[in-house]
C-alpha cells in the first residue's frame, strides 16, 4: 500500500527557504532533532512551514535518510493533528528545519511524535 503523503507543499520549504532559515533561525534541540526556527520570517496570515534535514553522517544510506525524512513529516503532521485538535491549540506562522540527530534512527514513531511535540513547545512553534 502506499504511505500517507508527507506534508502539503504549501506547507514545505523550498531550498532558499531553508537555506535563510539555518542562516538565521534560533536553534533548539531535543533528544532526536535539532530545530533552526525563523519567526519573523513568516507573514502573519501565511502557513506555518517545515524541513527535515537529514544527514549522511546521521545515515549513511540513501533508503534510511529518506525513511527518517518520511517519518519526521508524518511526525510533524501528527503533532500538528494533536495541537489543533485542543481547544486553544495554536501552530503559529514560523518556518522551522528540523535536522535529525543519529539518535533517531530505530525509534519507534510514538517517541518521535512526543519529541516534536516538546521540541515545538519549547521553540515557541505551538502554543
Amino acid at each position: 500500500g502506499r504511505f500517507p503523503p508527507m506534508l502539503p507543499k504549501s506547507e514545505r520549504l523550498t531550498k532558499s527557504q531553508v537555506e535563510a532559515v539555518l542562516a538565521s533561525g534560533k536553534k533548539h534541540s531535543s533528544k532526536y532533532f535539532f530545530a533552526t526556527v525563523l519567526k519573523d520570517g513568516a507573514e502573519p496570515s501565511s502557513l506555518p512551514g517545515f524541513a527535515v534535514v537529514v544527514s549522511k553522517k546521521t545515515a549513511v544510506s540513501a533508503v534510511d535518510r529518506n525513511r527518517l525524512r518520511r517519518q519526521t513529516y508524518n511526525a510533524i503532521k501528527e503533532v500538528k493533528k494533536i495541537i489543533l485538535a485542543r481547544p486553544n491549540g495554536k501552530i503559529y506562522p514560523v518556518h522551522a528545519v528540523l535536522t535529525v540527530k543519529r539518535e533517531a534512527k530505530g525509534v519507534e514513531f510514538p517517541a518521535l511524535i512526543d519529541d516534536i511535540g516538546q521540541l515545538f513547545k519549547i521553540s515557541g512553534t505551538i502554543a
